[in-house]
């Protein structure tokens, strides 16, 4: 299992049983879906739309929106790690304005900041994203996430 699996099913809710083989399938792809619909079908559903309802009952966003958080966190492990997001996807053959375009659209934040906040504070983002209320200390980068009663430790 990916350092990336591991840290979306052990911090993501688990408001469905499906739920953790989505994540570590689109974790796997590093958040890369070919299609919606043959990525409903592997979930167990019969296509997008039931996907869509089932992601929205759950208090996700919609996959495609779910699959670029996971990108954007995969592309804060990798940074933190000391990889440059431009030299990353000029070796897969994408173009690194689309990378920045993608991170200010989920976090209204330019790359170089979410850089600086790390992958903690990313993973904050889409724990907010699924409806989980995080305090104000977490959101400043420290401390930990509420699910509820639960507390939940990231970083």
């Amino acid at each position: 299992m990916t350092e990336l699996q591991v840290i979306l099913i052990a911090l993501l809710p688990r408001r469905a049983p499906w739920i953790p083989h989505l994540l570590a399938d689109l974790a796997a792809a590093r958040g890369l879906i070919a299609s919606a619909d043959a990525c409903a079908h592997h979930a167990g559903f019969g296509n997008r739309h039931q996907l869509y309802r089932a992601l929205k009952e759950a208090e996700y966003p919609p996959l495609t929106e779910l699959a670029e958080w996971i990108r954007l966190l995969d592309w804060t492990l990798n940074a933190a790690a000391g990889q440059r997001i431009s030299a990353q996807a000029l070796e897969e053959g994408h173009d690194p304005a689309v990378r920045y375009r993608l991170v200010r659209k989920l976090t209204g934040r330019p790359w170089s900041e979410v850089r600086r906040l790390g992958p903690g504070w990313v993973m904050l983002q889409l724990l907010k994203r699924c409806g989980i209320s995080v305090g104000d200390e977490a959101a400043r980068g420290g401390g930990q996430a509420r699910n509820g009663g639960d507390r939940v430790a990231v970083w």
